[in-house]
């Protein structure tokens, strides 16, 4: 018997909601055919996934740049477990970023530096750290070139407020007996102390000495070889200590 023509229209309108409806169902009951539709999907974001990591990589060719793994205390030597290699946008790289591992191992931080920070030239004391702090600088002739010496201060609560490129002058004890090139007292200075040397920069103020630093109450100053000689010396037989009369004192020790 056939139907009438308005029932058999409302059966075909019916059906594709029945259907949707039974393939829902299907999907949401648990069973063999909603595993095997999950592992298609998943399978399938995995793939788009890997193309996309694939693609992404192949098209980073931004610069490579040696960053700290953990944070790494003032004064301590790099190792190569201290650096890693990532690549950074050449606009968010400093002057001076090192592009290699190796040329950062065994080199001394001379500051405190955060996991992720970028390493440079200037954060590190390499063989041209004293001769770029004296660029341009006349230290008179016969003083001989840039020459490091480690100090240990009589007051090393000094040294906390002692950064990296800060100018110093340094006193020890009066003594009259004691020569060498100082001058008795001076410009602010009382008449139990004398200077022993003045325009030293500090290279490193301290670091604890686990860490592989120098030492809490050290400091590790660049003056000119005759200037370096003479404060070593006097540092053997008295106790010294160091004022800041650079520009973060409020002055400028440059010539005019």
């Amino acid at each position: 018997m056939r139907l009438p023509r308005r029932t058999r229209h409302e059966a075909r309108t019916a059906e594709p909601p029945d259907r949707w409806r039974s393939t829902v169902n299907r999907a949401l009951t648990p069973g063999w055919r909603r595993h095997r539709a999950l592992r298609r999907c998943l399978a399938l974001i995995l793939v788009v996934s890997s193309a996309v990591t694939a693609v992404t990589s192949t098209r980073n060719d931004d610069p490579w740049a040696v960053t700290l793994a953990h944070p790494v205390d003032a004064g301590a030597e790099l190792r190569r477990e201290d650096l890693k290699l990532v690549r950074v946008p050449p606009a968010l790289h400093p002057e001076g970023t090192l592009d290699s591992v190796a040329a950062a191992v065994g080199r001394i931080v001379v500051a405190s530096v955060d996991p992720g920070q970028i390493l440079t030239t200037t954060l590190l004391v390499d063989p041209g750290t004293t001769a770029r702090m004296f660029d341009g600088w006349d230290q008179g002739p016969g003083r001989g070139g840039p020459t490091l010496v480690p100090l240990r201060l009589a007051d090393p609560a000094v040294v906390p407020f002692l950064i990296h490129g800060d100018t110093v002058t340094v006193l020890s004890a009066r003594d009259d007996s004691a020569g060498g090139p100082s001058d008795h007292g001076g410009p602010g200075v009382g008449g139990d102390f004398r200077v022993i040397a003045t325009e030293a920069r500090v290279v490193l103020a301290g670091a604890p000495a686990d860490h592989g630093g120098q030492g809490a109450d050290t400091v590790l100053l660049a003056l000119p070889e005759q200037d370096a000689r003479t404060v070593a010396a006097i540092s053997l037989t008295s106790p010294v200590t160091v004022v800041l009369t650079g520009s973060r004192a409020g002055r400028s020790d440059k010539p005019t």
